[in-house]
């Protein structure tokens, strides 16, 4: 038998993102405004989700997928300068 498990992580579930669109038709990310144990809570919700999913297809050995996981960009990006994690926008660089 060759045992299966799931590596990496996976698209959040509705409940713990919360997106904002702008007129343009451009995604402004606004993941994780939530309180504290709120958060936590949607996050341990997102857990169980990807675990019932995985179990659902016979995934052997099961993962949360990484369902606490922020953006992985946003870790290398809150080393840098000139990144405000607070009021963040879209913005064109380059014409676009």
């Amino acid at each position: 038998m060759l045992t299966t498990t799931v590596v990496g992580s996976r698209p959040k579930p509705d409940s713990l993102s919360s997106r904002n669109h702008d007129t343009s038709g451009w995604t402004v990310d606004r993941d994780w405004e939530f309180q504290p144990e709120e958060l936590k809570a949607k996050q341990g919700e997102a857990i169980e989700w990807a675990a019932r999913q995985q179990e659902a297809i016979g995934v052997d050995v099961v993962s949360d997928e990484e369902q606490r996981c922020d953006n992985y960009v946003y870790y290398f990006c809150r080393g840098l300068d000139g990144f405000d994690f607070d009021n963040r926008a879209v913005v064109d660089k380059r014409s676009g």
